[in-house]
């Protein structure tokens, strides 16, 4: 498991249909290990609360399939009043990752990567248009809100011992450049880079690398089609209908350059987790083998790379 590089690779529930937006039926726990293992990946993200285990099974459940916990996902309403109510939810994701470390000491701490929970006129609007058009976005009282909600948790995580990443995301408040812009300049979040999910909010890597290059502590490795993006926009559909024709693509089939990606991560000397993620729906018959087969590919594009 332990690679000769400073960049360990992981891949994620939601490249087999497990994950929060997702439909019924996709695989249990010990199935995702197992895909996951024996596509050859160092490690894997937590996923759904409770899918690869809990606490007290979290870390044999890992260390019988070779695999470490590369971070987890925590989305947060953090543009309500109110955020303090969620710290049992928060703690529970960072107990988890308490315990899952015993499973690989020598890898990288798993990153807690916070993201909002975004809002039903976000959800149901076309992903991409806030770029363009700021009036979609909060008022100043609402920035101040969602940076003070952030600014707690990244306290909570680091009190803990885990820094955490913030993940900008389509269907959020914090998807196009400018609101980026917002969350960096008003907290101290370290930052998620996911390149699927910029091209989509209407940035680039190479942009984001410009502005906020020496906050990244994480990466989610994720190429997207641009072109059913803009068909979504340009009819008027929501964040759902993104997922639902199956924008997010396996490496080399969409619009991110992967291996310009890569390199430029390499000359800024990123070490750490890359965890890839290629988000589908289990929605039509032999999706997992599909799914198993797609990880499988993206593991021997990155293998190509050298890591």
């Amino acid at each position: 498991m332990t690679p000769s590089h400073p960049i360990w690779v992981a891949n994620a529930p939601c490249s087999y249909g497990a994950f929060e937006i997702g439909e019924p039926g996709g695989p249990s726990g010990l199935e995702l290990l197992q895909l996951v293992a024996d596509a050859g990946y160092a490690g894997i993200d937590l996923g759904p609360v409770g899918l690869l285990g809990d606490a007290t099974t979290i870390a044999a459940a890992l260390r019988n399939h070779g695999l470490a916990l590369a971070g987890g996902w925590i989305q947060l309403p953090f543009a309500a009043v109110g955020i303090e109510a969620h710290r049992v939810a928060l703690d529970a994701v960072l107990t988890i990752f308490d315990a899952a470390r015993t499973a690989a000491p020598d890898a990288p701490p798993p990153r807690p990567t916070l993201a909002d929970a975004g809002a039903p006129q976000r959800r149901g609007m076309a992903p991409g248009r806030a770029a363009r058009d700021h009036s979609l976005g909060l008022d100043a009282a609402g920035w101040e809100t969602l940076c003070h909600g952030v600014e707690w948790a990244v306290g909570i995580c680091r009190a803990r011992g885990y820094e955490p990443a913030f993940h900008p995301h389509i269907a959020t408040w914090v998807e196009a450049p400018w609101e980026i812009d917002m969350v960096m300049s008003g907290t101290s979040a370290s930052l998620c880079m996911d390149p699927g999910h910029l091209l989509t909010g209407g940035d680039s890597v190479a942009a984001l690398l410009g502005r906020w290059g020496d906050r990244i502590a994480q990466v989610h490795m994720k190429d997207v089609r641009g072109d059913i993006v803009t068909a979504v926009r340009d009819a008027g559909g929501d964040a759902l209908d993104v997922w639902k024709r199956e924008a997010f693509s396996r490496f080399g089939e969409g619009d991110v350059d992967i291996p310009g990606t890569i390199a430029t991560l390499r000359e800024r000397g990123y070490a750490g987790w890359i965890v890839v993620e290629q988000d589908v729906l289990p929605v039509r018959d032999g999706f997992l083998e599909r799914a198993a087969a797609d990880q499988q590919y993206n593991r021997e594009v990155l293998s190509g790379f050298g890591i």
